[in-house]
C-alpha cells in the first residue's frame, strides 16, 4: 500500500535528512516510524502526502507513484493526524469532522450521517459533543475528534505524527487501544511517527527504527526488534528492559496458568484470558500471595504466578 524505493532528502545546505529509505508497509498494517530527535522520521512521513518532496527515489502509494498525482487530490484521499490535532477552533465538532467530507462535495444529509457515526466510532455521545467547540473538549478527546476527522471518508492511508503525545498518560493509553480496535476493524493502513518506543510496540505491526542522518537501522515487526536488534543503535534505543516491553504484545493464555488455589479466588485483582502478561505481571508484583487470578467468561480458569511468568521468560525466544 505505501512503498519508499530508495527515498533521499537532502536540504540546500547539504544536510541530510532522509538518506536511501526503502521500506514497505502492507495494506492494513499499521507501521510506526521511531528513532531520536533529528533522525528524518517526521520528514519521511510527511513525503508521503507530498508535504515535502523527495531529492531522489519514489514513493508509492496503492501502486501509484505520488509524484505524478495532484497532491491537493492526494491529500484530499489520506488520513492525516498530528501531535497538536490542529482543530478548527471556530467550528463544532461535527463541522470539524466533516471538513473533508464537504471537500468532496458529499451531500449534506450524507455529511451528517457519516459525521455522527465516526464520533461514535471514536467513543464520542455525538448528541453531547457534537456541537461543543475543541475549547470545551479535554486533550484526549479532542484527539478523538481529529481521528473522526482523519478517518470520515474512509481513507486507505492514515498518517501520524506523534498523536498521542501531549495527552496525559491515562488518557493516552485508553486512547491508543481504542485507535488500534478502530483501525484494524477498518483495514486501514497507517503510518505513524512516534518517539516513544513502548507505543510502538503495543500499536505496529512492524517498527522502523531510525538513526540521525535518515538511515534506517532495522524494519520488522515489534517482536523480532526487540528480541534481536540488528546493532547496538537499535539495542540502545529500544532500551534493556526490551524483554518486559514484549510482554505487552504477549496475551495472556491458559497454558501460562498455574492450578488456582483457594486463596487466589479472593484475590483483589483479576485478570482475565487475552490480557497482556505486562499487565498480568504488573499484577502479581503488587499482590503480597504473589499470584492473581484469571477469568475466561466470567470462570475460574488458572492462577498467574511469578513462578508462570519466569517458565515464560525463559523460552526459546520465537519472532512473530
Amino acid at each position: 500500500m505505501i512503498r519508499f524505493d530508495s527515498v533521499g532528502r537532502t536540504y540546500d545546505d547539504g544536510t541530510v535528512a532522509v538518506h536511501d529509505l526503502s521500506l514497505e508497509v502492507q495494506p492494513g498494517e499499521i507501521c510506526a516510524v521511531v528513532g531520536p530527535s533529528g533522525c528524518g522520521k517526521t520528514t519521511a512521513m510527511r513525503m508521503a502526502n507530498r508535504l515535502g518532496s523527495p531529492t531522489t527515489g519514489r514513493i508509492f502509494i496503492d501502486g501509484r507513484d505520488i509524484a505524478t498525482e495532484d497532491p491537493v487530490a492526494l491529500r484530499r484521499g489520506i488520513g492525516y493526524v498530528i501531535q497538536q490535532v490542529g482543530l478548527f477552533p471556530h467550528q463544532s465538532v461535527r463541522t470539524n469532522v466533516g471538513t473533508v467530507c464537504r471537500l468532496l462535495n458529499w451531500d449534506a444529509s450524507r455529511i451528517a450521517t457519516r459525521v455522527d457515526e465516526m464520533v461514535q466510532m471514536v467513543g464520542l455521545d455525538p448528541d453531547q459533543f457534537g456541537d461543543r467547540y475543541p475549547s470545551q473538549l479535554s486533550g484526549g478527546q479532542r484527539q478523538r475528534v481529529g481521528v473522526a476527522r482523519a478517518l470520515a471518508t474512509d481513507p486507505p492511508v492514515l498518517l501520524m505524527d506523534e498523536p498521542f503525545g501531549a495527552v496525559d498518560p491515562v488518557a493516552r493509553g485508553l486512547l491508543q487501544e481504542h485507535f488500534h480496535t478502530l483501525v484494524k476493524s477498518l483495514g486501514t493502513t497507517v503510518m505513524m511517527v512516534t518517539h516513544d518506543i513502548d507505543e510502538a510496540v503495543r500499536l505496529a505491526d512492524r517498527i522502523a527504527v531510525m538513526r540521525v542522518g535518515g538511515v534506517l537501522e532495522q524494519y520488522a515487526a515489534p517482536a523480532e526488534i526487540l528480541a534481536r536488534p540488528s546493532s547496538d543503535f537499535v539495542a540502545d534505543f529500544v532500551g534493556s528492559d526490551r524483554v518486559l516491553k514484549g510482554l505487552v504484545r504477549t496475551p495472556i493464555v491458559g497454558s501460562l496458568l498455574d492450578a488456582a488455589g483457594s486463596q487466589t479466588v479472593s484475590a483483589s485483582p483479576q485478570l482475565h484470558v487475552g490480557d497482556s502478561l505486562r499487565l498480568g505481571l504488573s499484577c502479581v508484583l503488587g499482590e503480597p500471595s504473589g499470584s492473581v487470578s484469571v477469568y475466561d467468561d466470567g470462570q475460574l480458569v488458572g492462577a498467574l504466578t511469578m513462578d508462570a511468568v519466569h517458565r515464560h521468560l525463559r523460552r526459546p525466544t520465537e519472532v512473530a
